[in-house]
């Protein structure tokens, strides 16, 4: 059998539609886990964790800013890997809305944080405090404008779209590979010929057999009912 993953994502992890393994899933096994799943997804708390990373994240970046006064784009993704992995941490989730929760608060993180920045910078450059700097930008939006076009330079987007990707991603709760062991189909869920000679062939059995025979028929015997 191929080695899977030592993590996989939710994508992966709820479509174990894979060709490179020898055994499959399942179905009943897999249902219930996936009910499991989505019974421990905590909506609120993914929320509020996203909204305080996001917070924390701007932070830092506004904080490196002041320290060096310059603006270096991996701080982007350092903030989409807080908010997202606050995302998953506390709301445990696998489903498509959690990752999308990490990468709008990645976005805001970078937002706020480019924001502060920028407002840091100008405080260094003159007398006029942050606050004070604050309440100008957003008392005349063109002056913020110009301010993120001054300091924008094109590798930016590249560090921004990759933040927003590493929030989305992270968000999500990851299985380990001994968690998925448990979900393959075992010898006793497999119709063989043994169980056939001992099992009442009623019609539901019939469809069972019919089935078998469908997906493996080596085992399974005409002769041996």
């Amino acid at each position: 059998m191929s080695a899977m993953n030592e993590d996989v994502t939710p994508e992966e992890e709820l479509d174990f539609e894979d060709e490179s393994y020898d055994r499959d899933f399942d179905p009943d096994k897999l249902e219930q886990y996936e009910t499991r799943l989505r019974a421990r997804q905590r909506l609120i708390p993914a929320i509020a964790a996203g909204f305080i990373a996001a917070l924390l994240g701007a932070a830092l970046w506004a904080g490196f800013t002041s320290i060096t006064r310059f603006q270096i784009g991996i701080m982007a993704v350092a903030a989409g890997a807080l908010c997202g992995g606050a995302v998953r941490f506390s709301g445990r989730g696998v489903d498509q809305l959690y990752g999308v929760i990490g990468a709008i608060f990645s976005l805001l993180s970078i937002l706020t944080g480019k924001f502060v920045s920028i407002c840091l910078l100008i405080s260094l450059q003159s007398d006029d405090s942050v606050g004070t700097i604050m309440q100008s930008l957003f008392a005349e939006p063109s002056l913020l404008l110009d301010g993120f076009l001054d300091s924008f330079h094109p590798m930016d987007l590249l560090f921004y779209v990759a933040a927003v990707f590493t929030g989305y991603h992270m968000a999500f709760v990851r299985l380990k590979e001994e968690e998925l062991e448990d979900l393959y189909e075992t010898p006793d869920d497999l119709i063989t010929p043994e169980t056939l000679t001992t099992a009442d062939l009623g019609p539901t059995r019939k469809e069972e057999i019919e089935e078998a025979e469908a997906v493996d028929p080596s085992h399974f015997s005409r002769e041996t009912i």
